[in-house]
């Protein structure tokens, strides 16, 4: 690699970033930074390629040498050191980071999952109040703040031991409601955020029992409206490690009969996967 120019490091670099191997992309700048030690982009490459494989505490060291020899200012990296330690749960020190570093959008969202994951849901909820407020409407970076939003605001309510029908959804009448947490919480679920899903879904649940309640519904009636809800539960706690509840949970809505047929196949398949006596009880 010595002898490579640095137009061939950089065409190695995009062709492994092409392939999507970033495992490929931090060999290749780490090599290419021993043959060319001032080419500090070089440096930067392989941070960013090292969180891409959720390895903070490498890039962390990177952007410490980095510093310490002077390739980089200081200051270089900060919102990058700053995610590392969000990484590793290392709040304080990524707020600290993060203070250095020039306000703005992308600043911004860190701020919230630090308070999110601290429980400061409060300060969470403003953070991305403000930053909706500035999204542009039907863009995709405006429906994932709501979401974000919406999962905050369950979590919180939880948090104060508020009832959920206190809940705001922001932007959805009270009768629907519970149906744009459901559909948040399913976002979450597909993201992997699986512990903010399974507080938005419990804030749906409480909520679509308090709401159908007090229309007059039946508790059948009700407990069919909830079932997709009890469902996704399920799917989050199995991820989240926590069987027996998941299992638990499978076995009362085959047992209950209230999923409408698609949900049940669902049901059927996920419970097979953790050995649930699907025979009537």
């Amino acid at each position: 690699m010595a002898s490579q120019t640095l137009e061939t490091v950089y065409s190695s670099i995009r062709d492994s970033i092409s392939a999507g191997n970033y495992a490929k992309v931090a060999e290749a700048a780490r090599a290419g930074l021993k043959a060319h030690p001032k080419e500090a982009e070089l440096a930067k490459i392989e941070v960013v390629a090292l969180i891409k494989q959720d390895s903070a505490l490498q890039a962390l060291a990177v952007i410490a040498k980095a510093r310490q020899s002077k390739l980089f200012v200081k200051e270089a990296m900060e919102y990058e050191a700053a995610y590392c330690y969000f990484m590793l749960a290392r709040y304080a020190e990524a707020k600290k980071e993060l203070k250095k570093v020039k306000t703005g959008p992308a600043n911004d969202r860190l701020l919230a999952q630090i308070a999110y994951k601290c429980n400061q849901f409060s300060e969470c909820i403003g953070i991305y109040n403000k930053l909706i407020a500035s999204a542009e409407h039907g863009s995709q970076e405006r429906k994932d703040l709501l979401v974000n939003l919406a999962a905050a605001k369950a979590a919180d309510a939880q948090a104060q031991g508020n009832k959920s029908e206190q809940y705001d959804s922001g932007e959805a009448g009270d009768a629907d409601s519970y149906e744009l947490m459901f559909n948040a919480a399913t976002g979450l679920l597909a993201v992997g955020q699986t512990e903010k899903a399974i507080d938005l879904l419990n804030a749906a649940k409480e909520l679509a029992r308090s709401t159908l309640s007090a229309d007059g519904w039946t508790e059948q009636d009700i407990q069919d409206e909830i079932s997709p809800i009890e469902a996704q539960r399920a799917v989050a706690l199995h991820q989240l490690g926590c069987n027996a509840e998941a299992r638990d949970l499978y076995r009362d809505l085959l047992s209950s009969g209230s999923a409408e047929s698609n949900t049940r196949d669902t049901i059927r398949h996920n419970a097979a996967l953790l050995s649930v006596d699907l025979k009537p009880r």
